[in-house]
């Protein structure tokens, strides 16, 4: 018998290793894309928050201003100036 014929063919070939590869590098391509948009998505969210924040607590101070004198800007800046 020849030797060849003895020996099993196991293992993968260049070709396939090759295409593996290319499908690995576009997946991770793809998947570094979509995490830098998620990064820049959290980045918005986060601003988008500290402005929600911003705008409640002006709201509550304005809500809790004595409305029965007459507020001039000055009384607001005074309170806003008290509160922080």
């Amino acid at each position: 018998m020849k030797r060849s014929s003895l020996v099993s063919e196991a293992g993968f070939t260049l070709v396939e290793v090759m295409v593996a590869s290319a499908i690995l590098g576009a997946g991770l391509i793809v998947m570094f894309g979509f995490h830098s948009q998620a990064v820049r998505s959290n980045m918005n969210a986060r601003r988008l928050t500290d402005c929600t924040y911003l705008a409640q607590t002006q709201m509550e101070r304005l809500l809790a201003m004595d409305w029965t004198n007459t507020a001039r800007p000055t009384d607001m800046t005074a309170a806003a100036r008290d509160d922080s």
